[in-house]
């Protein structure tokens, strides 16, 4: 399913990746040049979207 289909932005998708490579918050965070805080809200947005839990405390 492409990202367009899906609702996922490409900021969510990036660290939804980061993420699934086990890099910290921190670390995705400042790859992308944003806070902590933002990539835990990107992080469940996509979730949020396709109504499924993201499995990550």
């Amino acid at each position: 399913m492409s990202a367009l289909r899906s609702g996922c932005l490409q900021g969510e998708l990036q660290i939804v990746q980061g993420v699934f490579n086990d890099l910290k918050d921190g670390t995705i965070a400042g790859d992308l040049g944003i806070s902590p805080h933002t990539v835990k809200t990107y992080f469940q947005r996509p979730y949020a979207k396709l109504r499924v839990g993201s499995g990550r405390n």
